[in-house]
């Protein structure tokens, strides 16, 4: 009995001695989870049973004989709850079991002060790099932000705006080629512009003169064409909006081709309807005649398309009206959306008797059969009583060219 108490109390001062880091400790237990040796020896003398702790109870599981240290480190909860790893070797000549445990935060420790050291080593290389960066950045600041603002001035619409940079680097070489850019915008910008209205080649020979002085108001005999769609009142009234924007675009893009082409100035699109005018904004000698081979044009291109309309089930086909006076024409608008216009008893003249033209007519004024009669076949449909003119007009039906 005596050889046992000193071998206890000899084994509980070899456990007692025995250091994992600064609060880890050493104790052992018996097979049934009886506390033999513990750094605090009121726990011993309590007979303190820790069979209840997840690592005593893996202990206790393995046979005795395997007598070897648990390689395996695990996570668990000592007597007082706290969070501790483990780890524990058998005697299995007594049946005991010797574990180690050092608490989870102490042990963890030096991995947190080595991440915190890597984050805080990370932090000052980015102050580094971002202190670096704004001194390297610093004479670039000024002509970036003349390069945005100029960029937003262009988008704006302000195409004659230029911007000065005087790095003597890449910088300046880049701000003059920003300018070479928007001047070039506004020169496409203009072109485009007047392309609305006029025809291609007449556009680029008013950009090239650099002149635009002839669009602002003027007088001058003009011979007007209008047209529109017969029936696309009440097949507009049926037909979803969506079949009638399809309509309506493949109206234009058939006839649109041929204001062009005949070198006719474009003044407007109104919905169903369209105006083209001759002789304006530059002279042509033979306004009256161009004016009828366009009407004849578009009323082939239109025998197609109507036949197409017809299988869908609509019945549209297209009218003209032709006229020949004085009118006053220029822009009209504001800064950043003009039009070219035509004003004046003629325009209203075209419209009108574009109105009272059947499908596929051309109705011609006494004037502009005056102009065309010998070159083309028509038949009289007498003296017409239009909306808005006091006086009958004379009319002609063109039927074609002789």
């Amino acid at each position: 009995m005596t050889v046992a108490e000193v071998n206890l109390k000899f084994v509980g001062e070899v456990i007692s001695q025995i250091k994992v880091g600064k609060a880890g400790r050493a104790y052992a237990t018996d097979s049934s989870g009886d506390l033999i040796a513990h750094p605090d020896i009121s726990l011993v003398l309590k007979k303190t049973n820790l069979s209840s702790l997840r690592q005593v109870a893996a202990a206790r599981v393995r046979s005795p004989e395997q007598n070897e240290w648990q390689r395996m480190v695990s996570v668990a909860r000592d007597f007082k709850g706290q969070k501790v790893l483990t780890s524990y070797a058998s005697i299995p000549s007594l049946g005991w079991f010797v574990f180690l445990e050092q608490p989870l935060a102490e042990a963890f420790e030096p991995l947190h002060a080595s991440i915190y050291r890597t984050a805080l080593l990370l932090l000052i290389g980015i102050v580094l790099s971002v202190i670096a960066s704004l001194v390297l950045a610093r004479r670039m600041v000024k002509p970036i932000r003349a390069l945005r603002e100029g960029a937003t001035l262009v988008g704006a619409g302000e195409l004659d705006h230029r911007i000065e940079i005087r790095t003597g680097d890449e910088l300046e070489s880049l701000g003059e080629e920003f300018n070479r850019m928007t001047a070039r915008l506004a020169e496409l910008e203009n072109v485009g512009r007047l392309k609305r209205y006029f025809s291609p080649q007449l556009s680029d020979l008013i950009v090239s003169s650099e002149d635009e002085s002839i669009l602002e108001s003027h007088r001058r005999e003009i011979t007007v064409v209008f047209c529109d769609l017969r029936g696309f009142t009440a097949f507009s009234e049926t037909q979803e909006p969506e079949e009638v924007m399809v309509v309506l675009r493949e109206f234009h893009e058939t006839v649109g081709p041929m204001i062009f082409r005949f070198e006719g100035t474009l003044e407007r699109f109104a919905g169903d309807g369209l105006m083209v005018f001759f002789n304006d904004p530059i002279p042509c000698p033979d306004p009256a005649i161009r004016a009828v081979r366009m009407a004849l044009a578009m009323r082939e291109s239109m025998n197609e398309l109507t036949e197409r309309w017809r299988k869908r089930g609509h019945e549209l086909d297209m009218g003209m009206g032709i006229a020949q006076g004085y009118a006053t024409l220029g822009k009209i608008g504001f800064e950043g959306r003009f039009d070219y216009a035509a004003i004046g008893t003629v325009t209203n003249l075209a419209s009108r008797l574009s109105d009272e033209a059947r499908a596929k007519q051309i109705l011609v004024s006494q004037r502009v059969y005056a102009e065309v009669g010998e070159l083309v076949q028509v038949e009289p449909v007498g003296e017409l009583v239009l909306k808005g003119l006091h006086s009958p007009v004379t009319a002609y039906n063109v039927l074609g060219l002789k």
